[in-house]
């Protein structure tokens, strides 16, 4: 599946290493978001595409 140049690549969890395959004793499926091509202009909403510095400390959702 693709959308506005994002594909969602669905997976078996038995592509998963061994100690990863199931949860709760039972197999599942997991999904992979993935960008099809680079804007080499800017972001799509007019932003920049300048690489920036973030640090963010956080314990259990909260900021720190």
């Amino acid at each position: 599946m693709v959308i506005n140049d994002v594909e969602l690549l669905v997976l078996a969890s038995i592509t998963l290493h061994n100690d990863s395959q199931t949860r709760n004793n039972q197999y599942f499926l997991w999904g992979l978001f993935y960008r099809i091509r680079q804007y080499t202009n800017g972001c799509a909403e007019g932003g920049s595409n300048k690489v920036i510095d973030m640090e963010i400390d956080m314990i259990a959702g909260e900021n720190v």
